[in-house]
């Protein structure tokens, strides 16, 4: 059976423990590769995830400077806290009083119930220098009505330089859970737990790493890749031999840019039964840059070729004029097998500022060759703009278009310069409209005119009132096709002339009729095969007032109605929102409304409001389908400072008791939405559903009602009172909730010392209340760490503030190991939270307590 490898994969990083009858097995290899490109990231992210868990705490190489005796310091910390239950609708009262003991590191070491015999203990065994320790032990102990004992014991070693060996975990019975090795750089290399051993290897010059997986049944399966997904390989043991079950290979260019991929299944053999792939190459060939494509062939189980690019050992170099220089490029293609050239390019020097590009097609039933200029900016070909060049006078010629909102239509711009750079002509085409810039103002073109754009060229003739009568269009030199234009009363007749096959010899190919009024507009189409007959024609008459279109077929020389169409009327309305009316042709040929919608939406508050209506034909009204309004809401700037809470263990460490609240967004955004049904008897919208949300700020207190309403038996009303002293600290908190089925209400109160520590906390519920006192004191632990920098002017402590004075950075790490912050000379840091911290500079170290 197939094992879905790659999800098992993320599943065991994430895991503990995960036995081998768990494993998932895959439906099939099409919907595992579209699994594992869908997981190409969440891998990464795990595989982050892995490489910080194979990173304990302690395990950075740096070897902090130790003292020899044992200095005093003092400190902060939790001694005690009680906590009342009154319940009201009885007389029972439950009461705990926990006391809090520490270590002479200053660490959390025991918790105990003075009332019940309860307790928690954890100890550690520290080695001296360094703030490592080997062992913790975690038991948890409860007599209510029953003995439950757990134990949780962790055993560690340290490499020389401080970083962790072996980590092992031992449960209840002394057995060992897990047991974790680490290299010397703090990379996981094995892990044992009690049906699987995984074991990992790494390649730092490749960035590779292969992960065995050893199961209690003997099976055995195999992961290699890196840490860039480069490659993803599963080898499985099918009981005799190591085969290949799938790959996912990524292929790259020298430079690290991605060149490719592979995706292939293996059968138990070792033989592929479904690859699919592309990559490309890229060498120096013979004097070239050959860039080779290749698309994966299952059947022939190999790589086939299916494109080549060849470049000139100078193609990709600044552009420097150097007047001999030529660069070619050449392009192949192949997708039966043989390559053949399709088109080969030649650039060379014309001037200092321009290059000329011939290409030559010679795949074509008549090869051809083109010609375009470029300009030269920045030592690069300047590729979007359109440009042309006249090798026998220098002159060149500039082409840009501009959009023209007021009449919906774009502009066209063609100026002419002479080889020094002075303009000599400018022109500009609305359609058919022709214009030249005199020096002052734009005038009806009357003389015959040629314009550039790129490779292409355009003549054009008018007459003695400005009106274009003939243009003629070359495609990269060669003749394309005429235009003629014969101008009648209230519009114009174009008639297309083209070669016919294989001759010079012109015929019409289209004659196209316009007529223009105040009313209406009408385009009648002809196309011709090159013997004169018609080979299709078709007439449209716009209605100009209704926005209507009827549509005409040619059937025995007479125009005959074939449909009619209308098109939706557009308003934007005085609040802003715009309407759309839908609009059809009924049986009898009258305009009749079909459907009206109501639309608006504003990016910087995400609001949405849109109705939707249909037209009913019987009353000649508008019966509303759908109306809805939804969006943000900030509320007012209100900073609230939550209470810490002291008991919070935080990893192994206790977090000590006077490290600040954390803050609450001032600008915490809701979201409401409305929605309305119409109602046939009230002819109207009628509010089906309301959640929305209301502010009240008085002072101090912030006042935050939500509602989620759908009718008077089916509603949700929840209120939030939080109110805050001078220091925006909270001190009380009332939250309320009714819905159609019950209510209910709590409140909080919260006291606090002149150093903004919790002292006393309430909780007052609907059958009981909860009341918490704590206590503080000063406790003295011992300091570890020679204070050999800071005596040294190296850097200042005010309040949380560190201040780095000497000349080189310091870095802050946590008592976890942990870096932090780099501080540069000169700089200051304002650290988060009280407590213990690692300034190191200079490679020496000192304790840090931040109060």
């Amino acid at each position: 059976m197939r094992k879905n490898l790659l999800l098992y994969l993320l599943v065991a990083l994430c895991m503990p423990t995960f036995s081998y009858a768990q494993k998932i097995s895959a439906p099939g290899f099409k919907k595992h590769y579209k699994e594992i490109v869908s997981a190409k990231r969440a891998t990464e992210n795990n595989r982050t995830k892995r490489r910080n868990y194979a990173q304990p705490a302690f395990s950075q190489p740096q070897q902090y400077v130790m003292m020899a005796e044992e200095n005093e310091t003092k400190g902060i910390r939790l001694l005690k806290d009680s906590r009342e239950e009154f319940y009201k609708s009885s007389n029972n009262t439950n009461i705990y009083e926990n006391e809090y003991t520490y270590d002479k590191y200053g660490f959390f070491h025991k918790r105990q119930n003075l009332k019940l015999d309860e307790w928690q203990l954890v100890e550690y065994q520290w080695y001296v220098p360094g703030w490592k320790w080997s062992e913790k032990i975690d038991q948890w102990y409860y007599n209510n009505g029953g003995t439950y004992t757990s134990t949780t014991t962790t055993k560690r070693t340290f490499h020389p330089n401080g970083s962790v060996y072996t980590s092992t975990v031992y449960n209840d019975d002394n057995q060992v859970e897990t047991e974790e090795t680490y290299d010397e750089s703090g990379n996981l290399i094995k892990k044992v737990r009690e049906y699987e051993t995984d074991t990992y290897q790494y390649f730092p010059l490749t960035d590779t790493w292969v992960e065995s997986r050893y199961y209690q049944d003997s099976k055995e399966e195999w992961f290699v890749y890196d840490d860039y997904l480069k490659n993803v390989r599963s080898i499985l043991y099918n009981g005799v031999i190591w085969v290949t079950e799938w790959i996912h290979e990524y292929y790259y260019y020298k430079d690290g840019t991605p060149s490719g991929e592979l995706i292939a299944d293996y059968d138990f053999e070792g033989n592929i039964r479904y690859g699919w792939g592309h990559k490309s190459t890229i060498n120096e060939e013979n004097g070239y840059i050959v860039k080779r494509y290749y698309e994966f062939d299952t059947d022939l189980n190999s790589w086939k070729e299916n494109q080549k690019e060849e470049f000139s050992l100078n193609f990709d170099t600044p552009w420097i004029y150097n007047p001999s220089e030529i660069r070619t490029c050449k392009y192949y293609l192949g997708y039966t097998g043989e390559l053949i050239l399709e088109y080969e390019e030649v650039y060379s020097w014309i001037t200092e500022s321009v290059v000329k590009r011939v290409t030559t097609h010679p795949g074509y039933e008549q090869p051809y060759t083109s010609i375009r200029y470029y300009l030269v900016e920045n030592q690069g070909l300047n590729e979007s703009t359109d440009f042309y060049y006249d090798e026998e006078t220098g002159n060149y010629a500039i082409a840009y278009y501009e959009y023209d909102e007021s009449k919906d239509t774009y502009i066209d711009y063609y100026s002419y310069y002479d080889k020094a750079g002075n303009l000599l002509q400018k022109i500009r085409i609305t359609g058919l409209t022709w214009e030249q810039w005199d020096g002052n103002k734009w005038i009806p073109c009357t003389s015959d005119i040629t314009i550039y754009d790129g490779g292409d060229r355009i003549e054009a003739k008018f007459n003695s009132k400005g009106q274009v009568i003939q243009i003629t269009e070359y495609d990269d030199g060669i003749f394309d096709e005429r235009h003629d234009y014969v101008y009648i009363e209230n519009g114009y007749e174009e008639t297309v002339w083209e070669y016919k096959r294989n001759s010079t010899e012109l015929y019409k190919s289209e004659l196209n009729i316009y007529t223009f009024t105040d009313t209406e507009n009408t385009t009648t189409y002809y196309g011709y095969y090159e013997d004169g007959i018609i080979s299709y024609a078709s007439r449209t008459v716009e209605n100009i007032v209704d926005q209507y279109y009827i549509h005409y077929r040619l059937e025995n020389d007479k125009w005959v109605e074939s449909n009619r169409t209308v098109n939706a009327l557009y308003e934007i309305l005085p609040d802003g929102k715009q309407q759309m009316i839908e609009r059809e042709f009924d049986n009898e040929g009258n305009i009749v409304n079909v459907s009206k919608s109501i639309e608006y939406y504003d990016y910087d508050t995400n609001y949405y409001y849109a109705e939707r209506y249909s037209w009913d034909k019987a009353t000649n009204s508008w019966i509303g389908m759908y109306k809805s309004e939804s969006g943000n809401k900030i509320a007012p700037d209100f900073k609230v400072i939550q209470p810490a809470e002291p008991t919070y263990f935080y990893d192994e460490y206790f977090i000590p008791a006077n490290m600040s609240g954390y803050d609450v967004s001032s600008s915490r955004v809701y979201y409401f939405n409305k929605d309305w049904n119409w109602s046939t008897e009230k002819n109207d919208w009628i509010l089906s559903y309301n959640r929305d949300v209301e502010f009240k700020l008085d002072g101090n207190t912030l006042t935050t009602i939500e509602t989620s309403y759908y009718n008077e038996n089916d509603f949700d009303i929840s209120e939030m009172k939080e109110t805050v002293d001078n220091n925006r600290r909270l001190i009380s908190k009332y939250i309320s909730r009714k819905t159609s089925y019950d209510s209910d209400e709590s409140s909080y109160l919260y006291s606090y010392d002149q150093d903004g520590r919790l002292t006393e906390k309430t909780e007052d519920y609907a059958d009981y209340t909860h009341k918490y006192k704590y206590t503080y004191g000063e406790i003295t632990y011992i300091s570890e760490v020679e204070d050999v920098i800071s005596s040294n002017n190296y850097y200042t402590v005010n309040g949380k503030t560190i201040s780095v004075i000497g000349t080189s950075p310091a870095e802050i790490y946590n008592t976890q190991g942990l870096k932090i912050a780099v501080v540069n000379a000169g700089e200051s840091i304002e650290l988060p939270v009280a407590g213990v911290y690692i300034v190191t500079i200079d490679n020496n170290s000192s304790k840090v307590i931040i109060k």
